[in-house]
């Protein structure tokens, strides 16, 4: 869980309030952007997230 910062998560999951998340493999969710990420797949309602090549970057806003 990464309250304020960068997170890098290589497997399992990371939960990010605020910050951005680095996810190669694994999920990610982040409660403020609504942002799921699974096998190099992004589904955003809020923020953005770029993929590549099942890298993901997720961005949070407040």
């Amino acid at each position: 869980t990464v309250s304020n910062g960068d997170g890098i998560v290589f497997h399992g999951h990371a939960i990010i309030s605020r910050g951005h998340a680095i996810v190669p493999r694994g999920h990610a969710t982040v409660s403020r952007g609504h942002a799921t990420v699974s096998r190099g797949h992004a589904t955003v309602s809020r923020g953005h997230a770029t993929v590549s090549r099942g890298l993901a970057f997720l961005s949070c806003f407040p």
